[in-house]
């Protein structure tokens, strides 16, 4: 997976949201998540239309004794270097769950209303669902469901990446710099486990070869210093890398910091988003030398000079 400064991780809408952020000392959450291997259905919509979906059945727990935001988010990526992000897909999601649940013969009124009762039960939760949820409690799990479109039919090796299982403001260890990055206690760090998996190479047609589990893997990569001018502008410059992943990880950050987003959305293209992404750019070309981090909120705000 190519990498930069900044690295992948879903949404942080919930990363900054107290001043105790900035205590002598953090305490740093991390959840733990187990799945199943990716699999593939063939939906037949209501005109008869069929599409292939992947989808991923995962279990995650909150094992510490404080409440975890639920920012978990997965994301496909195929041999052939397109990623996926699970999306919203109600049709398909529901043909998934009948055929885990046996509720196949069943009709679609009472397969919707079994779906309500598993979710409210904890199981089967989409990203959305789990967005209402907001936190995770101490010691509680839950089962969730990942839904994919647009995946490659013949891909031979597909990466499962999951981004929200570790707090990503972490407390600096190293020796710092000077004087000045002694006072910078934090960083934003991205970690993302990554599932690797494989075709067999069992049968000439190769969309028909079973998935196999290769390793298990951290990605861990440093973002930049709480607090550090220069942070903001490789988040703005990563706004047009060509990876997904990056891309919510660096509005992700912003919005945070900034408070703004300028309606840039990261599960569309660089293309779809030139608009945002040329007004990221003006407004860091007239606020880069007003910026001011607030320590107490978490936050970086312009301050205009003092009239002369």
């Amino acid at each position: 997976m190519r990498m930069t400064k900044v690295g992948a991780i879903a949404t942080l809408a919930l990363f900054l949201c107290s001043s105790g952020l900035f205590a002598d000392v953090k305490r740093r959450w991390r959840l733990d998540f187990e799945c199943e291997k990716p699999d593939l259905i063939t939906y037949e919509g209501e005109g008869g239309d069929r599409e292939d979906f992947w989808f991923v059945v995962y279990k995650v727990t909150n094992p510490t004794d404080q409440d975890v935001p639920l920012i978990i988010d997965l994301t496909l990526r195929t041999d052939k270097d397109r990623y996926s992000h699970n999306g919203y897909f109600p049709g398909p999601e529901e043909q998934i769950v009948a055929k885990l649940e046996h509720l196949v013969g069943l009709s679609a009124g009472l397969r919707h209303e079994r779906l309500k009762e598993m979710k409210a039960a904890g199981r089967h939760l989409n990203t959305s669902d789990q967005r209402a949820k907001k936190f995770l409690k101490p010691k509680e799990s839950f089962q969730g469901i990942a839904v994919f479109a647009n995946v490659d039919r013949d891909l031979r090796t597909i990466d499962l990446l999951v981004a929200g299982l570790m707090d990503p403001v972490k407390y600096r260890t190293g020796k710092p710099k000077d004087e000045e990055d002694a006072k910078r206690k934090y960083a934003y760090e991205n970690q993302i486990l990554k599932f690797s998996y494989k075709r067999a190479n069992e049968r000439y047609y190769v969309q028909f070869d079973p998935i196999q589990f290769v390793r298990k893997d951290w990605i861990v990569k440093v973002l930049g210093t709480v607090g550090d001018l220069d942070t903001v502008r490789i988040l703005i410059e990563a706004l047009e890398n060509n990876d997904p992943t990056i891309r919510k990880a660096a509005i992700g950050l912003l919005s945070n910091m900034l408070k703004q987003t300028y309606n840039f959305d990261g599960d569309k293209s660089v293309e779809e988003n030139m608009g945002a992404i040329l007004s990221w750019k003006e407004w860091w070309s007239r606020n880069q030398h007003k910026l001011v981090f607030n320590a107490e909120k978490g936050i970086f705000e312009v301050v205009e000079p003092p009239a002369k």
